[in-house]
């Protein structure tokens, strides 16, 4: 009897041991369960790209934005201004010995005056012959003809505004210092000046000195006469 007891006992406690030990092992499966799992970092990094990127996509789709233009290889061309409209002037000039400037009215009411346009290098003379020549004699006091002969070697005709001058000499002229040519002389023709000088009260070698000058009041020859007074 005490030995049926005795088995039964253990036989008890034997259960409440593996009862005790299920317990256990549901706790410590339990606790496994619920432990919060080791952080992959490189998980998260991805996950955190892809967010960010689906952020970006929505962002562009909702705002869509303007492609800038290519950056020009040259600066953009600038507009062109129109200059000022002009008006046309009619100039008058009178290139004669006493001339003087005419002023011409512009079409907006304003006086412009001529100024004379310079043409050396469309005029030129030769002198192809002369009366009396140099070394002339006469007596003090006496008159006497002379002429010089020209030769129009420019690239225009000559007209009546072109004239001879005295400058500068003893031997001066009798009835003026200035001369008109008579009339046109065209391109390679020629023209003979007759004046009539005064020998002067003094003696020695002297001389008159004159220019051509041309229609726009330039000169465009020099010559002179020199003679001997005794």
């Amino acid at each position: 009897m005490l030995n049926f007891k005795k088995v039964a006992y253990l036989g008890i406690n034997l259960i409440v041991v593996i009862a005790l030990a299920g317990c256990s092992k549901a706790a410590e499966a339990n606790l496994a369960t619920t432990t919060e799992p080791t952080l992959d970092i490189n998980l998260i990094r991805t996950q955190v790209a892809q967010t960010v990127i689906a952020n970006i996509t929505v962002e562009a789709a909702l705002n869509p934005s303007v492609t800038p233009a290519q950056e020009a290889s040259s600066p953009p061309p600038q507009p062109t201004i129109a200059p000022p409209p002009t008006e046309t002037l009619q100039v008058i000039i009178d290139s004669s010995p006493t001339a003087t400037l005419k002023p011409v009215t512009s079409s907006g009411g304003g006086v412009i005056y001529a100024t004379r346009t310079k043409t050396p290098y469309t005029d030129s003379a030769k002198l192809i012959d002369q009366v009396p020549a140099d070394g002339y004699s006469r007596k003090q006091g006496e008159t006497f003809p002379a002429y010089w002969e020209f030769l129009n070697i420019g690239m225009r005709d000559w007209n009546t505004d072109f004239y001879i001058k005295w400058v500068s000499g003893d031997v001066e002229p009798e009835g003026g210092t200035i001369y008109h040519i008579p009339g046109r002389v065209k391109q390679q023709d020629s023209v003979r000046m007759d004046v009539t000088l005064r020998v002067p009260n003094i003696s020695g070698k002297r001389n008159s000195n004159w220019v051509l000058i041309n229609d726009d009041g330039v000169v465009i020859y020099h010559f002179y006469l020199q003679m001997v007074v005794p």
